[in-house]
C-alpha cells in the first residue's frame, strides 16, 4: 500500500490580487455581426450613403459609409459610427438630406431592455462630420416602447420622423417629430401625436410628399377588416407642432380603400410634378376584394381625394388571375407610377410590374395584368425599385434560379419609352458563392444605378455594392466590390492549452465560415494581452486546422508541437452523409501555430474499421493524453455499426506515426452507451480512465489501461456498487491515485454528490459506497474538483438547489489523509454565493500563492423588467486559513449586457514573482435579433514570491527515512525544488526493481511516501529517487 503526505513549508508572500485587463473582459473572439436593414439615400450627384449596424466594439453600434461610382470610400476605409452610446443600437433608417450628407435614425436600448426601446437620430453632413455627440440624438425617450419608426425627407434638407407609442393603452398611437434643415427639432424626447383613434396602424408608409410635407398610408382595422387609410402632416416650427392636414389626431386619418373583404400591405410615394402641380402621391395595396389577391392603386389629390374618378376605390393592377399577386411596392416621378409585386401564376415567386400615369383615359402604359420582370425558375425575392431620373425604372430582386444553397443579385432596367434595356430574366449582379440577398437600388443623380445587398461569400455577412448604367454596363468588380466585412457565427466550446510559462493558446468551435462548417480558431494569450480593447482585437486568430467539419476538438503540447485531435463530420465535411463522424488529428508547429502535414488533418483510421455516428448529448466524447515518449493516448466513445458507443483507444505520436493495428476497445459493451469522461497518465505508463455507461442503468465507471492498450485484470467496474443513477461529474490526480466524484440519485431520486478516492491501481481508498460530500434537500449537481497539494485536500463545488428557490453554489473540502469531508455541523465548508438568482456552472483552479480560485456564472443582477436571460461571471479566492478574499458572494468579472456563460479558469503567467490566471467565458453581450455568441477574458494576477528558509535544500533532496529498520513500513520523506517528473522506486540489493511507488510530475514542496513491504522477506533493500537532475539512493533494512 502507497500512501502520501504533503508538508506546507514556510511560505512568505505578498498577496495582491486584481483584474489585469480592460473592464467587462477583452475580447478573444469578437465577431462584426452586420445587420444590413436596405437603407439608403443619394449623396451627390454619382453617390450613395447607406447604413447599418454592427458589433465591431462590442455592443451593437450603427456605422455610414458614403461610396462614388467608382467605388471610392468617402467617409474612412470602415464607415463612420454616427453613435457609440453604451447599449444596444440597432435598425438604422437613412435618408439624404440634399446636400451631400444624410440623417439616420435607430432603436435605442440604452434606458430600457429590449422589449422596449426609444428612437434616436444623428445627422452626419456631406464631409462625414456629425452634427450631434455620439450619444446621438434624442427623438424620443420615455418609459415603455417606442417602435416601428419610419423617416422621409422633407424636399427642403430636414427630415420627418414617425413613431408608435406603445405605452397608451390597447391601441398604439402615432407620434412624430420634424428636423430642420438647421437641426431644430420639434418636441425633441417626446414628439407630437398624430393619430390617437382606436385602431391599429399596421405597416405605416411615409414618404416625402412635395410642398414641404409628408403623407403615410396604413392599414387599419377600425371598420372590422383591413382597410388602406391615410394622412398627410406639416412641420410648424413656430409653434413647436405637427399639423394633421387629412383629418383630426382623434379621427386618424381618412380612408383611402374600404372596399370590401381586406387590403393590406400599403406603400406611398411622392409623384413629383405630376399633373403639372406639387403634392401628388400614390399609393398601392394588395387587395382580396375579389376573394383572390390583386394589386391595387391610386393617385393621390393634395387633399387625399382619389385621382380616378372611375375607381374611387382604387384602379386595379391585376384581375381574373387564378393565383396571388402580392406585396406591391411603388416609385414614380413626373413620367409616372412603377408599380412591382409578386406572382405565383407560374408555380413560384417570380417579379411582375406595371407602369400608370395619372390618366383618366388609359392609364396603364404596360402589358394587362404586368410586365414580367423575372420569371426564371425557383423563386424571386426581396424586389425593390427606383427611378432612374431619366423616366425609366431600375428593378432588383435575390434570385434562387441557380439553386442549392445559393441566393444571387439580379437587377432589371425598363426605359422611359417602355423598353427592356437588360438581358431577359435580368442581369446578374452577383452570382458568387453563398448567398447575396436584401438588395436595395438607389439612382445616381445621372440616370444610373447603385446596387447594395448582403453578401454571404465569404461564410459571414458583408455588404458589397455595384454600380451600372441602363444598358447593364459595370462600373466596379465582377460580383460586386465588398464595402464592409464583419465575422459573424457562432462561437463557443472554448477551451485552453498553457504553452509555457508566459502564454496560453485559448481555443473554440467557431462558424465564422457559415453554419455548414465548424473550425477551431486559437489565439496564444500572453499578459499584455488585454490591457486596452484595440490591443486584443489586433492579435489575429489562427484557424487550427482547415478541415471545415471539426468537433469536439482537444488540444495537448507535446515537445515543440502541438497535437489537435477532432471529429470529422462527414456530412458537414462533404465526404459521406451516411458515415457519421471520423476521428481525425492535426499537428501545428509551435509558437507560429502553421499546420503541419495534410492541412485538412490525418484521418486516424485509414482502415475505415469503423466510424463514429453519435455525439452526446450527455458531455464530450474525445480525450487526448500525453505520454512522456511524445506520443499520445487519443480515446473517443465510438460505435460501430448500429451498436451503442464504446471506448476506443487508439496511440499516436507527435510525428505523425499511428501505432496499433486498429483501435482497442475498453469497454466492448454494445448494449450501452460508453462515455468518457476524464484520462489520467498512471506511474507504469498506463491510463486511469473515468467513464459513464448510459442505458437501461446509468452507472458511474473507471477502467485501467495497460501502456499496450489493454484493460488490466478486473476493469472496467464501478465506482460504487450502490444500485442507483450515477454520473461523473469531475476527477483528479492527488499525486496517489485519481480522486473521482459523481452525482448519485440514491436517496428519494434527487442527485448528490459522491466521491472516492482510487490509487492507480483502481483499488478504493475509501468506503466501499462511495465518500458523502454533498447530500442535501433537493439537487446538487453539476460538480467541479480541485487538487491542493499542500494542504493534501481536494476541494468541491457544486450548484446546489437545496432551497428549492435558486441554485447557490457551495464548497466542501476533503482530506486526503482520512477521506473525511470537512463540513461544519453537517453544512458545506464554504456557502460561496447565495441570494437571488442562480449561481451556475463553477469552476475551479488552485493558485501557486495557495489559495483556491473560484468562478461561476451568475444571475443575481437579472430582474423581472428585462424579461430576458441576464447572467454574469463572477469570483471568489478563497486562501489557506478559509478565508473568503473578496468577501460575502464574491466580486464581478464581467457584468456586461446579456448572458456571459460557462466560464473556466488557467494558470497562464507565471514567474518567481508573479503568476496570472486567465478566466474565459462565452459572451453574449453583442446579441440582438439573433443569440450572438463570441469568447471574453479577463486576467487576474497574484504578485507572490516564496521565499524558502536556509534550511531548506535547492535540489533534490532525501531528508529522512524512518523507522529503519522498519517493519512493515517506512517512511520516505524528501524535498523536491521544483515541479518536475519525479521517481520513487525500491530495489533489492541484486539491482533488480521490485516496486515502483511514484513515477510521474510532482508539485514541488516537502513530501512523503510510505511504502509496505507486508508480502516481501527480510533483508536490504534500496531506496532510489531519481529527477531530471539527480538521482539519490539509500539503504533500508526490513527485519520481520
Amino acid at each position: 500500500m502507497v500512501s502520501r503526505v504533503v508538508f506546507v513549508f514556510l511560505l512568505i508572500s505578498t498577496v495582491f490580487s486584481q483584474f489585469d485587463w480592460i473592464d467587462g473582459g477583452a475580447p478573444i473572439r469578437q465577431g462584426q455581426h452586420i445587420e444590413w436593414q436596405r437603407t439608403a439615400g443619394s449623396g451627390d450627384s454619382g453617390e450613395i450613403i447607406f447604413a447599418w449596424s454592427d458589433t465591431r466594439d462590442s455592443m451593437r453600434d450603427v456605422y455610414v459609409q458614403k461610396i462614388d461610382s467608382q467605388g471610392n470610400k468617402l467617409w474612412g476605409e470602415k464607415g463612420i459610427a454616427v453613435t457609440t452610446a453604451y447599449g444596444r443600437q440597432e435598425d438604422p433608417l437613412l435618408v439624404g438630406d440634399d446636400n451631400g450628407g444624410a440623417f439616420i435614425i435607430w432603436i435605442d436600448y440604452r434606458n430600457e431592455p429590449d422589449t422596449k426601446g426609444d428612437v434616436y437620430a444623428q445627422h452626419v453632413l456631406s464631409d462625414g462630420s456629425l452634427v450631434w455627440s455620439l450619444e446621438g440624438q434624442p427623438i424620443v425617450v420615455k418609459e415603455g416602447a417606442q417602435r416601428n419608426p419610419n423617416m422621409c425627407k422633407d424636399g427642403n434638407g430636414g427630415a420627418y420622423i414617425i413613431w408608435k407609442d406603445f405605452t397608451l393603452g390597447q391601441y398604439e398611437h402615432v407620434y412624430a417629430t420634424h428636423i430642420s434643415s438647421d437641426n431644430q427639432i420639434i418636441k425633441p424626447g417626446e414628439g407630437v401625436p398624430i393619430m390617437t383613434n382606436d385602431s391599429h396602424h399596421n405597416g405605416i408608409s411615409l414618404e416625402i410628399a412635395g410642398l414641404g410635407e409628408a403623407a403615410m398610408a396604413w392599414v387599419d382595422d377600425r371598420n372590422g377588416n383591413l382597410d388602406i387609410f391615410g394622412q398627410r402632416m406639416l412641420a410648424d416650427h413656430e409653434n413647436d407642432t405637427i399639423n394633421t392636414l387629412w383629418s383630426t389626431v382623434e379621427e386618424g386619418g381618412k380612408a383611402i380603400c374600404d372596399a370590401e373583404g381586406d387590403q393590406n400591405y400599403a406603400k406611398i410615394t411622392y409623384a413629383a410634378g405630376c399633373c403639372g402641380t406639387e403634392g401628388i402621391t400614390v399609393t398601392t395595396w394588395q387587395d382580396d376584394r375579389n376573394q383572390n389577391f390583386d394589386i391595387y392603386m391610386q393617385y393621390l389629390w393634395v387633399n387625399g381625394d382619389p385621382f380616378f374618378q372611375a375607381y374611387p376605390e382604387g384602379l386595379p393592377l391585376t384581375d381574373g388571375l387564378n393565383s396571388s399577386q402580392t406585396k406591391p411596392r411603388v416609385k414614380a416621378d413626373d413620367s409616372g407610377a412603377y408599380i412591382v409585386w409578386y406572382s405565383d401564376q407560374n408555380g413560384n415567386s417570380d417579379i411582375y410590374a406595371q407602369k400608370v400615369i395619372a390618366s383618366q383615359d388609359d392609364p396603364i402604359q404596360w402589358t394587362e395584368n404586368g410586365l414580367s420582370i423575372c420569371t426564371a425558375q425557383d423563386a424571386q425575392t426581396g424586389a425593390r425599385l427606383t427611378v432612374s431620373g431619366n423616366g425609366g425604372a431600375y428593378f432588383t430582386w435575390q434570385d434562387d434560379r441557380n439553386g442549392g444553397d445559393e441566393a444571387d443579385v439580379y437587377i432589371q432596367h425598363i426605359s422611359s419609352d417602355n423598353v427592356i434595356t437588360m438581358p431577359e430574366n435580368g442581369l446578374i449582379i452577383s452570382n458568387a458563392s453563398l448567398i447575396q440577398k436584401s438588395p436595395v437600388v438607389r439612382n445616381d443623380g445621372s440616370g444610373n444605378a447603385f446596387v447594395l445587398w448582403e453578401d454571404g461569400r465569404r461564410g459571414s455577412g458583408a455588404i458589397f455594392s455595384q454600380h451600372l448604367n441602363s444598358n447593364g454596363q459595370l462600373t466596379l468588380s465582377e460580383n460586386g466590390m465588398e464595402i464592409y466585412y464583419g465575422v459573424d457565427g457562432k462561437s463557443d466550446n472554448i477551451k485552453s492549452e498553457r504553452i509555457n510559462d508566459t502564454d496560453i493558446l485559448l481555443y473554440w468551435e467557431d462558424r465564422e465560415n457559415g453554419v455548414n462548417s465548424t473550425y477551431n480558431f486559437g489565439k496564444i494569450v500572453s499578459n499584455d494581452y488585454g490591457y486596452t480593447y484595440q490591443n486584443a482585437i489586433s492579435v489575429p486568430n489562427a484557424s487550427l486546422s482547415d478541415n471545415p467539419a471539426q468537433l469536439n476538438a482537444e488540444v495537448k503540447k507535446v515537445g515543440n508541437n502541438l497535437f489537435m485531435g477532432f471529429l470529422q463530420d462527414n456530412f458537414q465535411a462533404g465526404v459521406d452523409p451516411f458515415e457519421g463522424y471520423s476521428q481525425y488529428f492535426q499537428i501545428l508547429n509551435l509558437p507560429s501555430l502553421d499546420l503541419v502535414g495534410d492541412a485538412n488533418g490525418t484521418w486516424l483510421n485509414p482502415t475505415d474499421f469503423f466510424q463514429y455516428d453519435f455525439i452526446s448529448e450527455f458531455g464530450r466524447d474525445l480525450d487526448l493524453l500525453v505520454n512522456d515518449d511524445n506520443t499520445l493516448f487519443y480515446f473517443t466513445s465510438l460505435s460501430e455499426f448500429f451498436a451503442g458507443p464504446d471506448i476506443y483507444v487508439r496511440k499516436v505520436g507527435i510525428d505523425g506515426q499511428v501505432y496499433w493495428d486498429a483501435p482497442k476497445n475498453l469497454t466492448n459493451d454494445p448494449a450501452s452507451d460508453n462515455f468518457v469522461r476524464n484520462v489520467f497518465n498512471t506511474p507504469d505508463g498506463g491510463a486511469f480512465i473515468v467513464f459513464d455507461k448510459i442505458g437501461s442503468e446509468n452507472y458511474s465507471n473507471i477502467t485501467i489501461m495497460s501502456q499496450d492498450g489493454e484493460n488490466v485484470e478486473g476493469f472496467p467496474k464501478r465506482v460504487c456498487e450502490i444500485d442507483s443513477n450515477q454520473f461523473i461529474e469531475d476527477a483528479v490526480d492527488v499525486g496517489v491515485g485519481i480522486f473521482v466524484i459523481w452525482r448519485d440519485n440514491r436517496l428519494d431520486g434527487s442527485s448528490d454528490i459522491y466521491g472516492q478516492l482510487f490509487d492507480y491501481s483502481g483499488n478504493p481508498q475509501g468506503p466501499e459506497d462511495g465518500i458523502v460530500i454533498a447530500e442535501y434537500d433537493n439537487d446538487q449537481t453539476n460538480a467541479k474538483i480541485t487538487y491542493h497539494d499542500t494542504l493534501n485536500e481536494v476541494l468541491v463545488c457544486w450548484e446546489d438547489y437545496e432551497s428549492g428557490i435558486d441554485y447557490n453554489l457551495a464548497c466542501s473540502t476533503v482530506n486526503l489523509a482520512n477521506l473525511n469531508v470537512n463540513d461544519i455541523f453537517g453544512r458545506p465548508t464554504y456557502e460561496i454565493a447565495t441570494g437571488q438568482g442562480d449561481q451556475i456552472n463553477v469552476d475551479t483552479y488552485k493558485a501557486e500563492n495557495g489559495n483556491y480560485m473560484i468562478v461561476w456564472e451568475d444571475s443575481r443582477n437579472n430582474s423581472d423588467e428585462n424579461l430576458q436571460t441576464h447572467t454574469d461571471i463572477y469570483y471568489q479566492e478563497i486562501n489557506t486559513q478559509g478565508e473568503y478574499i473578496y468577501g460575502d458572494n464574491g466580486i464581478a468579472v464581467c457584468d456586461s449586457y446579456h448572458i456571459q456563460t460557462e466560464p473556466k479558469i488557467s494558470l497562464y503567467a507565471k514567474s518567481d514573482s508573479q503568476q496570472s490566471y486567465v478566466i474565459y467565458w462565452t459572451d453574449l453581450r453583442s446579441t440582438g435579433k439573433d443569440l450572438l455568441y463570441n469568447i471574453y477574458a479577463q486576467s487576474i494576477s497574484h504578485d507572490h514570491q516564496l521565499s524558502i528558509d536556509d534550511s531548506y535544500p535547492v535540489e533534490l533532496s532525501l531528508t529522512s527515512v524512518y523507522p529503519n529498520p522498519f517493519n512493515p513500513e517506512v517512511n520516505i520523506n524528501f524535498y523536491n525544488p521544483s515541479s518536475e517528473k519525479i521517481s520513487v522506486n525500491i530495489y533489492d540489493l541484486n539491482g533488480k526493481l521490485i516496486e515502483t511507488l511514484y513515477n510521474n510530475q510532482l508539485n514541488s514542496g516537502s513530501h512523503t511516501f510510505t511504502w509496505n513491504a507486508e508480502k516481501y522477506s527480510s533483508g536490504i533493500y534500496v531506496v532510489r529517487l531519481k529527477s531530471s537532475a539527480s538521482v539519490i539512493s539509500t539503504k533500508i533494512s526490513l527485519m520481520k
